[in-house]
């Protein structure tokens, strides 16, 4: 609850940069609560409006549980590993958004 706010906008502010792909590196997070939730996606709207991919690091079981009661792994691109996330846009991505 207390960090949502800066990684909204954090997460807002590298979007607006129009990369293809942003990696959200959850790694260190072991709890998330409905604000993170909400941050995330947030920023998952923004990408995708943009033609923009969304992808999740998320190693915590827990976490990983939270993100997947609300549906966002079928969303965003879910990983446990950072080497994982990190890549080429997905295929099937438009042109302008590489």
């Amino acid at each position: 609850m207390a960090n949502s706010p800066a990684i909204q906008r954090g997460l807002s502010v590298v979007l607006g940069e129009e990369p293809a792909a942003v990696v959200v590196d959850m790694t260190p997070t072991v709890y998330c609560d409905s604000a993170g939730v909400r941050a995330v996606m947030a920023a998952y709207r923004q990408a995708t409006a943009a033609g923009r991919e969304l992808r999740l690091v998320i190693a915590s079981p827990g976490v990983r549980r939270v993100f997947s009661l609300i549906g966002a792994d079928e969303l965003a691109t879910v990983t446990t590993r950072l080497d994982e996330a990190l890549g080429p846009p997905s295929p099937g991505r438009s042109p302008e958004a590489s």
